[in-house]
């Protein structure tokens, strides 16, 4: 399991390393940035607004059952 993970890891690292082989390391490191940032806004607005759409959710459940009876 450890093994399979490490080497998808692996080939994911590779296939980025050979895309991104012609550009600049300042434009590596700005590309990568970006990336990274976009991954880490998206995680805060998922957890960040998953609490109230839960919320949300519970509540309009009983309005869609009440409806349906």
């Amino acid at each position: 399991m450890i093994s399979s993970i490490r080497n998808y890891f692996t080939v994911k690292n590779y296939q980025s390393e050979v895309s991104t082989s012609t550009i600049e390391p300042w434009e590596r490191v700005l590309f990568n940035s970006v990336i990274a940032m976009s991954i880490t806004l998206f995680m805060y607005t998922a957890f960040a607004n998953f609490p109230e759409q839960n919320f949300n959710f519970h509540h309009s459940i009983g309005d869609y059952h009440s409806f349906c009876l």
